[in-house]
């Protein structure tokens, strides 16, 4: 009996699931976030040409539906397992992520009170941030989870 208890102390609980490998990892982000590619590049695309014809306050609309959907696949992403050895980079990572959505989200709000000076500044900083971003996660060989600059 008392053989038996040990061993169920050493076997782990059937809801804790082992950290997964960096291919396991990367696997389960790119199908995330294939799915929200997808998607946004055409709120996108349509948000470029609405502000090229000066058509702020929709272009605004559509870049806040674009910062909503970033933040839901931000969230499907920190709910993931990490691998122990990447952990703090991955970490690291899905706060970049965040700040995208709240540069987007910022640049949204600009573009909806007319402000096209300051939408386009940040414009610049969330760029930046997105190098930073890709950068953090090179090693991955991440596809659809690299942000578009």
């Amino acid at each position: 009996m008392a053989a038996l208890a040990a061993t169920a102390l050493l076997v782990a609980p059937a809801g804790a699931a082992e950290a997964p490998t960096r291919a396991q990892y990367v696997s389960v982000a790119e199908s995330i976030c294939k799915r929200n590619t997808a998607a946004n590049q055409r709120q996108l695309s349509a948000a470029r040409r609405l502000i090229r014809k000066n058509r702020l306050k929709p272009a605004g609309r559509r870049l806040n539906r674009v910062a909503r959907a970033l933040m839901v696949t931000v969230r499907q992403l920190a709910r993931r397992p990490r691998p122990t050895e990447d952990a703090a980079t991955l970490g690291r990572w899905i706060k970049q992520l965040k700040q995208q959505a709240n540069y987007t989200r910022a640049i949204s709000k600009a573009l909806l009170g007319g402000n096209r000076f300051r939408a386009s500044r940040l414009e610049v900083q969330r760029s930046r941030n997105a190098g930073q971003a890709n950068r953090t996660v090179l090693v991955f060989g991440f596809r659809a989870c690299r942000v578009r600059q």
